[in-house]
């Protein structure tokens, strides 16, 4: 926290002629704010906002409050209940959300590129970046959950020395496609001026999970994955009203084609993946297993998208680190 401050200070130091030059070409007919009244936008703006981001703290919170007990109404001792919550939120909501870092970051970028776009009447500019941006949460949390979905033992057995945490990591990680929906869907609104909206989302999603967590985790059958699958639920009902309402404000429409070739490329790269483990085990052991079968699974997606033309040439160029190569290469020929 403190060095991040410091970096805004220094940023902030370092741009204070912006601010002199703004206020030189400011029109003398405009009235400045008082510093109460700016103070009072930025919360009025600020509140909603922050509470639409807090999605996982909020669940992370219910499940500490309902999970335990629920366990233990099931049978389970205070041990094995605390032992099975540790596998829930210390493992599997960790791996959920290593991917996730990239869709915070895009819905984050997304808002201001909105905003403009929709300071300008653009509808087609709106429309597109907000298409593009959800394309690319596709392409990133699609193969992401494929992935972790068919390696989650193996992967609980190499991080945490344990194939037990595989079963709620396998259930959550559906949750990393729709937390990736929830949040950039989220960014469309804000960036549209309709910052209620999400929190709105959020907090009837969250009383829908109170319910179904109470339930779901004390079924014997169900357990700890039943606590997934209401996580999962949780995720998947704020990202369908955040989209109802993106539908609603911008005319989108779900491109269903698109999204068919990326999960049949992803789905094509999980059976390669679940094959290629399965090969490299008998040679290399489990943890080596798990790293060849990952380089194998790059592979096999990057040549479903390519077999599928998922992604068009002018989106693929448009990829950081890969694009301006293929830029050069285009260049050439």
């Amino acid at each position: 926290v403190v060095g991040g401050i410091l970096v805004l200070l220094y940023f902030y130091r370092r741009q204070r002629h912006l601010r002199a030059k703004l206020l030189a070409e400011q029109a003398t007919d405009i009235i400045p704010e008082s510093s109460w009244q700016i103070m009072k936008r930025l919360f009025v703006l600020a509140i909603p906002v922050s509470m639409a981001n807090i999605m996982m703290p909020i669940v992370s919170g219910i499940d500490l409050g309902v999970v335990p007990q629920r366990l233990i109404d099931a049978g389970y001792s205070v041990r094995e209940a605390t032992t099975l919550f540790g596998y829930l939120t210390g493992m599997a909501t960790s791996l959920v959300n290593l991917p996730i870092i990239l869709t915070t970051s895009l819905a984050a970028s997304l808002v201001p590129a909105i905003s403009e776009a929709f300071s300008k009447k653009d509808m087609g500019e709106i429309q597109n970046r907000s298409h593009v941006a959800l394309k690319i949460t596709t392409l990133i949390t699609v193969p992401a959950f494929v992935g972790l979905y068919v390696l989650a033992t193996p992967i609980s057995e190499l991080l945490y020395a344990t194939p037990n945490a595989g079963g709620p990591i396998a259930v959550m990680s559906l949750s990393i496609f729709l937390l990736g929906v929830q949040q950039v869907s989220t960014g469309i609104l804000q960036g549209l001026g309709h910052t209620a909206i999400p929190m709105v989302n959020l907090f009837i999603s969250t009383l829908i999970k109170i319910p179904l967590s109470w339930y779901l985790t004390a079924l014997p059958e169900w357990g700890i994955n039943g606590a997934a699958w209401s996580t999962n639920i949780d995720f998947g009902l704020a990202a369908l009203l955040n989209m109802i309402f993106v539908r609603r404000y911008i005319k989108y429409q779900v491109p269903w084609l698109e999204l068919s070739k990326i999960s049949l490329a992803a789905f094509a790269m999980g059976g390669a993946t679940v094959m290629t483990y399965s090969f490299f085990e008998l040679l290399l052991g489990g943890n080596f297993a798990v790293f060849g079968a990952i380089v194998v699974a790059i592979v096999i997606y990057g040549a479903g998208l390519l077999i599928t033309k998922a992604v068009k040439d002018d989106e693929w160029q448009a990829m950081p680190v890969i694009g301006k190569r293929l830029k050069k290469r285009s260049h050439k020929d």
